[in-house]
């Protein structure tokens, strides 16, 4: 006869619950290392680091828990010093977490030596600076004494500074002495040598010189005028002149008015500058005065003769001849 014994309930129900206790800490445990295995390979989307500052950068990749290698330095006329130019893996990528973001940084724009424009003239200047890769800014012009018109006189940035290649240098342009105005005086009944005398020491230009019959007055008398008298003027300003003839038939064919244009050469100080011409009437002196260096002069003259000679004196020297 088979005897069956069973066990009694209380070692039963200890049984189970040793066998639910080591269930339940093997699961514990196997939840706990798939949480940690799923923490070391987290995935995390590269951010965009660009024009980001390093500092900056390296705090929002360490949010992402990633890390960042400079790859390189790099001169940028965009981007300003120690800001991210470039990034590898580029932004919205996936990668691991740990993973290490290259990055390329900005040096700023590569500077240049701003060089001394002072005492050229603006035209110069523009050459100058477009050689050395700057640019002219805004030019400011105003009257002095202190140097000849279209002189530069200061500029900014200040010479010998650095600044990046294509930088503005602001100019200060002199414009020359400040203009003289004065009315136009009457001409008529003036001899034209007299007249334009006086049109060129008031600094005016003869554009133009006709002629018309007048039997009542002798030759090269001034008829009309142009501006009329009383007109605001200043050096500079064009002026005309009619002037008598007898009759048509007396108008000498070999009487002209001439205009002579003159720059002082680049001398260290002032000279004196005297014209000289030979002509049908012989030799006689056209102009004398003091002038300073690289200043523009224009003499107009009347000639007689289809030929004639310009002898030009600097301090009391030959320095130049021409034909007129």
């Amino acid at each position: 006869m088979i005897t069956f014994f069973r066990k009694n309930a209380p070692e039963q129900g200890l049984f189970i619950a040793v066998v639910c206790i080591a269930s339940l800490v093997a699961f514990t445990t196997g939840t706990i290392a798939t949480l940690l295995l799923m923490q070391r390979i987290t995935i995390a989307i590269v951010p965009d680091l660009s024009n980001k500052s390093v500092e900056s950068a390296r705090s929002v990749l360490r949010v992402k828990r990633l890390r960042m290698d400079i790859a390189e330095y790099r001169f940028d006329q965009r981007i300003a010093g120690n800001h991210i130019l470039e990034q590898e893996p580029l932004s919205g990528q996936t990668v691991e977490s740990g993973q290490v973001v290259k990055v390329v940084v900005s040096r700023g724009a590569r500077t240049l030596t701003i060089p001394t424009l002072s005492g050229l003239t603006l035209s110069a200047a523009e050459k100058k600076l477009k050689a050395e890769g700057f640019h002219i800014g805004r030019v400011t012009r105003y009257y002095t004494t202190e140097a000849e018109k279209e002189i530069i006189l200061d500029q900014f940035p200040t010479p010998g500074s650095n600044a990046a290649r294509g930088t503005n240098i602001y100019i200060l342009v002199s414009q020359g002495p400040r203009p003289f105005w004065l009315l136009m005086p009457s001409f008529k009944d003036w001899s034209v040598d007299d007249a334009m005398l006086v049109l060129n020491t008031l600094g005016m230009k003869l554009k133009e010189i006709k002629r018309q019959v007048d039997s009542m007055q002798p030759n090269g008398i001034v008829l009309k005028q142009t501006p009329l008298t009383g007109t605001r003027i200043k050096a500079g300003d064009p002026a005309g002149l009619v002037v008598s003839i007898q009759s048509s038939s007396e108008v000498s064919q070999s009487t002209r008015f001439v205009t002579i244009d003159y720059v002082v050469p680049h001398l260290t100080r002032s000279v004196r500058v005297k014209f000289m011409v030979r002509d049908e009437q012989g030799l006689h002196e056209i102009y004398n005065a003091m002038e300073k260096p690289n200043t523009p002069l224009s003499i107009q003259r009347r000639i007689n003769g289809l030929d004639a000679q310009l002898y030009i004196y600097l301090n009391g020297e030959l320095y130049e001849e021409r034909l007129i």
